[in-house]
């Protein structure tokens, strides 16, 4: 917990640790995810050029690359929905995404729900944005805790 923390706290950074990378595949791996299903790319929840146009770009630094808000998803997804979330993207272009609400919460993609406050430019805040990355560290260690110690 207190090192997903450190990662939410952290300010701007563009690039992806590989400890973050790992992290990342480790839970694929322990949570049985068929990994040969595709390639995989980085995903960052709430897009980097979201945060950078709202935040960076106006001078209000937040942690882009936090570990809360990455995952992993099919590569050809990822590089397709641009500056929108999952969700937004497959409400544009329905059926033109390989996957559904169950196989993106497989991968620990972050809800619809979750996502809501990157919607409008009145609800997309520096603390809409941090209270995500804290309510999602939560998600994301029971959820490893529960590919650890099932």
């Amino acid at each position: 917990m207190n090192w997903l923390e450190e990662s939410n706290q952290k300010s701007v950074q563009n690039s992806v640790p590989a400890q973050y990378k790992l992290f990342w595949n480790y839970y694929l791996r322990e949570s049985h995810y068929d990994i040969s299903k595709g390639k995989f790319d980085v995903e960052h929840c709430v897009p980097q050029k979201v945060l950078k146009r709202f935040f960076i770009n106006k001078g209000i630094e937040v942690p882009v690359s936090a570990v809360c808000n990455l995952c992993y998803i099919d590569m050809s997804d990822n590089r397709g929905k641009g500056e929108k979330t999952y969700y937004q993207k497959q409400e544009d272009y329905s059926g033109a995404f390989l996957l559904d609400e169950k196989e993106l919460d497989k991968l620990l993609y972050p809800s619809k729900t979750e996502l809501e406050f990157t919607n409008s430019i009145d609800t997309l805040t520096k603390e809409a944005y941090l209270s995500f990355l804290n309510s999602r560290k939560a998600v994301i260690v029971k959820r490893m805790m529960d590919v650890m110690y099932r």
